[in-house]
């Protein structure tokens, strides 16, 4: 009986061998996939929408199409969250839609033969957004899984400004934002270009910047940006503001006093006699205004003083040898930059002329005159 066993095994073998021998093999069908629509939507590092899902196979293609509204589409607030890795500030839903919905509601963008697409149209974060992917024009694969998102970056929170060791430097901090790439830094919500701009949650700028009232802080992620954060100045430092001229414009000679005057944000004191460093290499001297937002400094006009245009050293230091200006808090001492309006030339036109004129040659004239015409 064994003898017979393993001979029966013997032949088993054989034939298994020789059957692959053949070519004949076995196979495990792979199912068809079902086709599920977006799997995945994020907002890229260049600010467009990401959209990504799983290919059927290498052979087909997908006809992408698009709506956007200022309100949600009916019923979308009833259904559930998309359990997939996506940026938290991403709010996405899903649904199913029809042929008859999406011919007559959406736009047609894309026909791609990957399985994915990225929507390259910045996003308006006041807007919601539908996708759907349809393959090979068959609409009866239906229901389609569809991301709605009303993108949207939260502000920043909590921007703090402190003194820093370094003269003329402040120091802002923020609590980073889910999904920001940056921040940028604005003189006002109104303003197109950002002074600062930083993928840190730390940046040191210019401390005269904080006289800014309007100056505010938002978080990017590419063409995506939040609302403008208002950055408020501690009420405990106090920075200049502007330099202002008490004297009228025109042209001042050797002997003649010019008075100039820093305004700060909150009052100051002062110890010494800090000096207002100028344009033609001169310098104003400290007259008044301790206990006050306002100093006053003279500037006397010497011989070869001349400047067309008189100016503070734009974006140095008052010069404080064996004098001091402080407050509450620090005191700042930078001048603001030759380019902004809060400089002297923003609101003054002084020009500096120590060359007295030189009096006329005097004037030759022929001895020979000619005859005049006589007239009857």
């Amino acid at each position: 009986m064994d003898h017979f066993l393993k001979q029966l095994l013997i032949l088993a073998i054989a034939m298994t061998i020789g059957a692959c021998n053949s070519g004949v093999s076995v196979f495990v069908n792979n199912p068809k996939i079902n086709f599920s629509g977006i799997e995945t939507a994020q907002v890229n590092e260049s600010g467009y929408f990401q959209l990504n899902w799983q290919a059927i196979s290498k052979k087909n293609a997908y006809k992408i199409y698009v709506k956007s509204s200022e309100l949600p589409p009916d019923g979308y607030s009833l259904f559930d969250k998309v359990s997939s890795p996506q940026d938290a500030f991403l709010s996405l839903r899903k649904g199913t839609l029809n042929k008859e919905q999406i011919v007559a509601d959406y736009d047609f963008i894309a026909d791609v033969k990957e399985a994915g697409y990225e929507y390259r149209v910045p996003i308006d974060p006041n807007r919601f957004y539908v996708f759907a992917i349809v393959p090979d024009d068959n609409f009866a694969n239906v229901p389609t899984k569809l991301i709605v998102s009303k993108t949207n970056l939260s502000t920043v929170m909590m921007p703090t400004i402190n003194a820093t060791d370094k003269s003329g430097l402040s120091r802002l901090t923020w609590s980073a934002v889910e999904g920001a790439l940056s921040y940028a830094l604005y003189i006002d919500e109104k303003a197109e270009t950002p002074i600062i701009s930083s993928n840190l949650t730390t940046v040191d700028f210019a401390s005269y910047l904080e006289r800014y009232p309007g100056l505010c802080i938002r978080s990017q992620r590419g063409s995506l940006v939040s609302e403008c954060q208002s950055v408020k100045s501690s009420s405990l430092i106090s920075v200049i503001q502007e330099v202002v001229s008490k004297t009228a414009n025109g042209y001042y000679k050797s002997g003649e006093e010019i008075y100039l005057e820093i305004h700060y944000t909150n009052a100051v004191n002062v110890s010494g006699s800090p000096r207002l460093p100028l344009n033609n290499g001169k310098f104003a001297e400290y007259v008044s205004g301790a206990g006050s937002n306002h100093l006053l400094f003279v500037y006397r006009v010497e011989p070869g003083d001349d400047i067309p245009f008189l100016e503070v050293r734009n974006g140095e230091d008052l010069v404080m040898t064996d004098a001091n200006i402080f407050a509450i808090g620090k005191a700042n001492v930078t001048l603001p930059l030759v380019s902004d309006s809060a400089t002297l030339q923003g609101h003054a036109l002084l020009t500096i002329d120590t060359i007295a004129p030189t009096s006329p040659s005097a004037v030759a004239f022929s001895s020979t005159l000619s005859r005049l015409s006589q007239f009857d």
